[in-house]
């Protein structure tokens, strides 16, 4: 219980630095390297990191089988890190094949619509973050295991020191006239320092060992079959979030990239903040599953996060409806403007399945994640020929289209009703007692845009007031709709 909530609250602790880092650190990006290098730089990272998906979905599989196979003998699990070891040593190694592969085709992907320096610089960006994907399948073992240790607060710790690191040692780079090469270089440089680290972490303070003969029967076929349909979900993530850079980066060219990169990075910011408290749930999950398998309990276990994940993301979502704008343009700069309105449009329909993180771990640990692997699959697929058809015409704000239809009606709508009927979520009782959290936003950002209409955000004072007197609103009104127990939770964190 101690390692989960020191885990959330230091998980948010890293996310509010990041994003205090990252607003802080994406002008210099854009300062030193220019739109068209910012956009390379962003776009080497979203095509390369597909490689992931030569994971195949054991990453997610890991812990579920840990505490199945924990409650057998300690040499099973030393048999299970033992095949997780030898299995992505060797996606390790396919990495780097498939990586030069890209690099010997990054002419014919771009070179309609990139110049020659473009096209040089963007082959020695994937040379090196081929390099960093390569590092970070053998780093996932370890990582995985000490998750299902529930080592939160190491993992934490460990993530906050590397947020802090990657602007430290790049800013200096820029000043002294380093571009978006260093800048992966240093990335990749901190992805060997933390291997390091949770090597030395895993095994020597977690006594991680590791069997490579005589796997236990019948384990690597149960991984494929379990895996095989995370391996969807990864693959339908990869689609819906790197996809459209690609075909606009193909189509429009580098400088879109760059707008369509800073609204995917702030629509991140909502993902990093959902999964922040869920995962550190994903243990206690398999756990109930695995001994009493009772609904109640995980029903009351995903309200109770729910409630919490759909009352932030509602509060942050309408503060950058009223504030978005303003913010954006003295951030970005000027041509970005584009980027408010697909960040409003883009995360609306993602509020939904964002705060219900928990039941998609309820579904992996109850096997019953294939449905949603498919359904997801299909909406990928619609998502690819809507965003294809709409660049050509729309240019970088068709990007967005396929996405909403892809995450509204598969994730949001059809899961909703696959955790009711299948499940075995009670989804009425759910929405019931979680709906009313979008209240202080609801009228917190009425209020606003209405004040807005008439005295428009135009300067920096201005800007502060509004956003101030945003969340003074959001704060009171949502003292209104907590239970009395969440009440006391505040009370005990305040006095803390």
């Amino acid at each position: 219980m101690e390692q989960r909530k020191s885990g959330a609250i230091l998980s948010y602790i890293n996310i509010l630095l990041k994003n205090c880092i990252y607003i802080v650190y994406t002008p210099f990006l854009l300062r030193f390297l220019g739109h068209s290098e910012y956009g390379m730089y962003q776009l080497t990272i979203q095509i390369v990191s597909t490689l992931s998906l030569l994971s195949l979905g054991f990453s997610g599989a890991y812990v579920k089988f840990y505490w199945k196979l924990r409650s057998e003998n300690e040499q099973s699990v030393s048999s299970l890190n033992g095949l997780y070891l030898l299995i992505f040593s060797l996606m390790s190694l396919v990495s780097v094949i498939l990586g030069i592969f890209l690099i010997g085709n990054v002419d014919t992907l771009f070179g309609s619509t990139f110049t020659y320096y473009e096209i040089v610089t963007t082959k020695v960006l994937f040379a090196i973050m081929i390099c960093n994907v390569a590092l970070t399948f053998p780093s996932s073992v370890f990582d995985s295991y000490i998750m299902a240790n529930q080592q939160f607060k190491f993992q934490q710790v460990r993530a906050i020191a590397a947020t802090l690191l990657q602007p430290l040692l790049t800013i200096p780079m820029l000043f002294l006239g380093y571009k978006s090469v260093a800048v992966l270089a240093v990335q990749t440089v901190i992805t060997v320092i933390f291997l390091v680290i949770n090597i030395r972490f895993a095994v020597h303070q977690l006594n991680m060992r590791f069997i490579f003969t005589n796997f236990p029967e019948g384990l690597m076929k149960n991984l494929m079959v379990f895996s095989g349909f995370l391996l969807i979900n990864d693959i339908v993530d990869i689609v819906n979030n790197n996809l459209p850079s690609v075909l606009v980066g193909a189509l429009v060219g580098a400088k879109a990239v760059a707008v369509y990169a800073i609204a995917i990075q702030i629509r991140t910011i909502f993902f990093q903040l959902s999964l922040a408290l869920s995962n550190v749930f994903v243990p206690k999950i398999n756990q109930i599953v695995s001994s009493t398998n009772d609904n109640n309990e995980l029903l009351s276990l995903m309200i109770k996060v729910g409630r919490f994940q759909l009352l932030l993301l509602s509060i942050i979502y309408g503060g950058f409806i009223v504030l978005g704008q303003y913010f954006i343009y003295i951030w970005a700069g000027n041509g970005f403007n584009q980027a408010y309105w697909m960040i409003v449009i883009m995360i609306f329909p993602v509020l939904i399945p964002l705060s219900q993180n928990v039941g998609i771990e309820i579904q992996r640990a109850k096997n019953l994640h294939q449905f949603r692997s498919i359904v997801l699959a299909v909406f990928a697929v619609i998502n690819i020929v809507v965003t294809y058809t709409l660049v050509k015409y729309m240019g970088v704000v068709g990007s967005i289209w396929g996405y909403i239809i892809s995450i509204g009606i598969g994730n949001g709508i059809m899961i909703n009703f696959y955790n009711h009927f299948k499940v075995g979520l009670n989804m009425v009782i759910y929405w019931k007692k979680v709906w009313i959290v979008t209240l202080p936003a609801i009228f917190s950002t009425v209020l606003l845009l209405f004040i807005r209409y008439f005295s428009p955000i135009q300067t920096t004072p201005r800007f502060i007031l509004y956003g101030l007197l945003y969340l003074i609103l959001a704060g009171i009104v949502t003292w209104f709709v907590l239970t009395p127990q969440e009440k006391n939770l505040l009370v005990k964190l305040r006095n803390r």
